[in-house]
């Protein structure tokens, strides 16, 4: 077998080398019909071979393989920022851009540490441990809070208000943050925090 110097090296073919003899070197006329038995054979073989290679490589402009179609793939990355990249993917590159952001959902759990920061100036504990928090409702990036005072008369209603519309607002996916006061029904020490009645000796 010889490989010849091709034009395009994805045009792959062989063939068969001529059989070369010895200056002077002598053949059994026996042996001269096997050999181009063998020799059709092989070249018949090399033929369909031949055949596969330009088939698969029809329509390609110079018989290479046309490069893998390209597709789109929307991939997640750096999740702490909730940030989608979309990926142009053709098989041998990746061409990433930054897409739209997805706000992350606030949790009843990232409302409760804010509220944690509202403090009741005569007792000095926050809101939670006082159970002065009756509801919370998230729905999307909007959060309404219902709180409760520890008696109608008492005057940090409007206080405590402007306090949950600025420590829940930022919190990361909050849009709006409403709020009511009630009092029903009425808070009564029994509402507390095992903490907070410790602290305060109940």
């Amino acid at each position: 077998m010889q490989a010849y110097d091709l034009e395009y090296p994805q045009h792959l073919g062989l063939r068969v080398a001529q059989d070369h003899l010895a200056p002077g070197a002598t053949q059994a006329a026996g042996d001269d019909r096997q050999i181009e038995d063998e020799r059709a054979v092989r070249e018949r073989e090399l033929g369909e071979i031949d055949d596969d290679v330009a088939l698969a490589g029809e329509g390609s402009g110079e018989g290479c393989a046309p490069p893998p179609t390209r597709r789109n793939v929307l991939v997640s990355r750096a999740a702490q920022h909730c940030w989608l990249f979309g990926e142009l993917d053709d098989g041998r590159a990746t061409y990433t851009s930054r897409g739209a952001t997805l706000k992350p959902m606030p949790t009843l759990e990232d409302v409760e540490d804010a509220l944690s920061n509202v403090i009741d100036p005569e007792l000095g504990l926050d809101f939670v441990e006082l159970g002065l928090i009756y509801g919370v409702e998230i729905e999307g990036g909007d959060v309404h809070v219902t709180f409760t005072l520890t008696t109608p008369a008492c005057p940090i209603g409007p206080q405590v208000t402007e306090q949950i519309d600025e420590f829940v607002s930022e919190i990361d996916g909050v849009d709006q943050v409403t709020s009511a006061m009630v009092f029903t029904p009425p808070w009564t020490p029994e509402k507390m925090s095992e903490d907070a009645k410790f602290a305060l000796g109940y």
